[in-house]
């Protein structure tokens, strides 16, 4: 992976990668929370799309830790 921290940035779509790591993290907010996406039109983005990606996974999965806490023993969702 360190040929990664050296890679040129390259064009990206990044609601096709927002949506895609949503898929990958399902399994950490299905039982917890709905997911709503309202994804507008927006141009390629120049980006390390492996690190973007990333950072949307610690996002999505911070996110069902939290409501995990916040949601234990009810019949709550977030």
């Amino acid at each position: 992976c360190s040929s990664d921290l050296h890679a040129e940035a390259a064009p990206a779509d990044v609601n096709r990668a927002i949506t895609s790591t949503l898929t990958v993290a399902r399994n950490e907010y299905k039982y917890l929370a709905d997911v709503e996406t309202e994804l507008g039109e927006i141009p390629m983005v120049s980006c390390h799309l492996g690190e973007l990606n990333q950072v949307v996974l610690n996002l999505v999965i911070n996110a069902a830790h939290a409501i995990e806490t916040v949601t234990r023993g009810t019949d709550r969702r977030g």
